[in-house]
């Protein structure tokens, strides 16, 4: 499967743009969260990039994929051996 990245091309260009309605709790937190990697863009230093996604690795580049999947899947099989009954 062939990952799209925003700074290659576009996914849709043929739909457009779209606007969605966000409540006032989701946007104060989406705007800390802005403030929050920005400090983390400049505590990077020069290593930081700025590609305007909203959720990023450390130094501003885009998360990959599979980096969700492998982090909840390293969790859980944690939590299985600690709550797993021993034989």
């Amino acid at each position: 499967m062939q990952q799209t990245r925003r700074e290659h091309k576009s996914t849709e260009p043929h739909v457009g743009r779209h606007t969605v309605g966000l409540r006032d709790p989701l946007i104060k937190l989406l705007r800390h969260h802005q403030e929050v990697q920005e400090e983390k863009k400049i505590a990077a230093g020069a290593d930081g990039q700025d590609k305007g996604y909203a959720f990023v690795s450390p130094t501003g580049g885009p998360l990959s994929p599979t980096t969700d999947f492998h982090t909840w899947k390293r969790l859980l099989k944690k939590r299985w051996r600690t709550r797993r009954p021993s034989p």
